[in-house]
């Protein structure tokens, strides 16, 4: 089976676009969420991997009732910066 970039691309802004900083992609992520947005977003996999994909930065979740926290030191704080 041949790996689709695009597809893996797509995936990973539409998930990565739910915890994004409004300031600037590359900052600090501090988002917080309900489990269904995150469902709808591809799940809390998906947009953990995508934290990993643009930032180089392994976020911190935190589930909460029916929410979801993810943290993370973003690209400028990660090893890519």
């Amino acid at each position: 089976m041949k790996f689709d970039y695009d597809a893996e691309q797509a995936a990973h802004t539409r998930a990565f676009s739910e915890v994004e900083p409004k300031t600037h992609w590359k900052d600090r992520i501090d988002a917080d969420m309900t489990l269904t947005c995150a469902h709808y977003a591809g799940g809390i996999e998906a947009i953990t991997a995508a934290i990993i994909h643009f930032t180089a930065t392994v976020p911190k979740v935190t589930i909460n009732g029916d929410r979801v926290r993810f943290e993370a030191d973003g690209y400028w704080g990660g090893p890519a910066a």
